[in-house]
């Protein structure tokens, strides 16, 4: 059986997005967190 290994890095992953998931008024590491974790379900589940 052949597995298939995925890792994104900020690097991988371009996410162009204007939001603030954590309500603090900028775009910061831990928003880019956040959009990564929902990109990394994304491409398992895909």
């Amino acid at each position: 059986m052949a597995t298939k290994e995925l890792r994104l890095t900020l690097e991988d992953v371009d996410v162009n997005v204007k939001t603030d998931i954590d309500g603090d008024g900028d775009m910061d590491r831990q928003d880019e967190k956040v959009i990564l974790d929902l990109a990394n379900t994304f491409f398992r589940f895909k």
